[in-house]
């Protein structure tokens, strides 16, 4: 399961919630260039000259500004915002520092609340930024230095810092490192009962590096509904100016690639019967569920908090889920947030708490070749497919008997829903193919009698392969609504040849 989550922060009464979801309405998602929906709506800031250039290339939309002179552009759109409290919202801009110098506190951001469709200049109010500068100053300075490679929310472009944070810096001078590559900046932000705005925004470079930063506005200051993306920055037209051992003569050049405006569809609120308890509602997606979880601080992803008052693995009743009555927690400071994820799988097996016998309602019939449990690194290079152990064909002892056999390894009875299911296993075969040694994958029914049918059975399993390889197949029709049993299957010739079989990992049958 790979649970993922949107952050964003209100506040109600004493407590502190932050919701965290990936279910979403009203979500809008942009990209550009010639091969999709180009500008999509989005408004090109004017040039003030022939140093400015707009183009649309293939796959993005490109700005360059090759002037001495500091410039401000924008490349923005009106989106529709529900001011009400407990509304979330995530904006998300991908780009690419195609060319540039940090220096000069070159920067580039992601605006929001602006009034119009054109950002007059780096001190519009009524609007504020999440600014990535790439300045390469060597001195750190104090909370709210706008330089030195760091990430910040400032109101308008550049018109006083609302807070920073400089970015975990990989290698010197500082963001000459990403140049080049791709990054997503990243606001999720809430309206809160108390009149604010609560603010989070993140910096994502290519090798998933993120640096935050998060603020609190008052929501009556920003009442626009423009966003987009913004650049303030220059080329010096000179070669190289020392200290500096960048060509400062390099232009500024930004291609964006996407943009998504995503109302998170989060709203909390006092619990009408019970002072100190509150209701949760959030748009939910079918074939989803979702925990509750809870944390006194914001350490570590909500994803490892601890499940708040038994609320796991809750069902999706889409399009909406509401939790009522929910405890606080006392009065005290405390997060909370949902999280969205995969269902459980109706059957999962790693084999890692046997060994060497069989998991339990697991039966094999053997041979002088058996079926057992164990670390399979006999075979060089080899590890278990998830954790240590794994099943297989004489994991224990190394290779396969020199016998005319068929062993077989069977699970237990699996009950497979109406809607159908999918089977995923990982697999390792070592076997002499050009003899007839080969592994099989068999279905059984209630009565144990093979299904036929769809992809099963899975037959010609034969070969040496270099590692682990992921499976997948999905049940026959004919499996729906039925007790049904996998069975694996190896068939050896006495050939004289020696090699280590038929061996499987991590089987997990999940609904559809």
């Amino acid at each position: 399961m790979n649970p993922k989550t949107h952050p964003n922060i209100p506040t109600l009464s004493a407590l502190a919630f932050m919701l965290v979801v990936t279910s979403s309405s009203g979500a809008e998602s942009f990209t550009f260039g010639s091969n999709n929906d180009g500008l999509a709506g989005f408004t090109q800031s004017t040039p003030a000259d022939a140093d400015e250039i707009w183009t649309e290339q293939t796959d993005s939309v490109q700005y360059r500004n090759q002037s001495p002179g500091t410039r401000n552009s924008s490349f923005l759109r009106a989106f529709s915002v529900d001011r009400a409290a407990g509304r979330s919202y995530r904006i998300e801009g991908t780009l690419t520092l195609t060319d540039g110098y940090t220096d000069d506190n070159n920067r580039v951001g992601i605006y929001l609340f602006g009034d119009s469709q054109e950002v007059p200049n780096e001190a519009e109010a009524g609007a504020f930024s999440l600014i990535f500068n790439t300045d390469d100053s060597s001195s750190a300075g104090p909370p709210g230095n706008n330089a030195d490679d760091r990430i910040y929310l400032a109101n308008g472009i550049d018109n006083g810092v609302l807070a920073s944070q400089i970015r975990t810096q990989t290698i010197t001078p500082y963001a000459q490192d990403l140049f080049g590559t791709t990054i997503t900046l990243s606001v999720d932000f809430t309206f809160t009962s108390d009149g604010n705005i609560d603010v989070e925004g993140r910096l994502t470079t290519a090798d998933g590096e993120v640096t935050t930063v998060s603020t609190s506005v008052v929501a009556a200051d920003y009442p626009g509904n423009f966003f987009g993306f913004v650049t303030r920055a220059r080329a010096r037209n000179i070669l190289v100016n020392p200290p500096s051992p960048e060509d400062r003569s390099l232009p500024w050049v930004m291609d964006y690639v996407s943009f998504s405006f995503t109302g998170l569809g989060l709203s909390i609120a006092p619990n009408a019967g019970t002072p100190g308890n509150f209701d949760f509602e959030w748009d939910s997606k079918e074939g989803k569920v979702y925990d509750l979880v809870s944390s006194t601080d914001l350490v570590g992803s909500p994803d490892t908090w601890p499940v708040w008052d038994g609320q796991l693995e809750l069902s999706a009743t889409p399009p909406l889920n509401t939790l009522s009555d929910v405890p606080g927690g006392g009065g005290a400071r405390r997060f909370f947030a949902v999280v969205e994820k995969d269902p459980p799988p109706i059957f999962a097996e790693s084999f890692d708490a046997a060994g060497p016998g069989l998991p339990a309602g697991w039966v094999a019939v053997n041979a002088t070749t058996v079926w057992d449990v164990g670390d399979p690194s006999l075979l060089p290079g080899l590890a278990g497919g998830d954790g240590t152990n794994c099943v297989g064909t004489n994991v224990v002892t190394g290779l396969y008997a020199n016998e005319v056999a068929t062993v077989t390894l069977t699970s237990p009875s699996i009950a497979i829903p109406a809607g159908g299911a999918t089977l995923n296993f990982r697999q390792y075969i070592d076997s002499d193919a050009f003899n007839g040694d080969v592994g099989a994958i068999r279905l059984l029914d209630g009565s144990d009698i093979e299904i036929v049918d769809g992809d099963f059975p899975v037959t010609g399993i034969d070969g040496v392969q270099a590692g682990w390889s992921d499976e997948a197949f999905a049940l026959p029709a004919s499996a729906n609504g039925q007790n049904v049993k996998i069975v694996f299957e190896f068939t050896t010739a006495a050939d004289g040849t020696a090699y280590y079989g038929f061996y499987v990992d991590d089987v997990a049958i999940s609904a559809n």
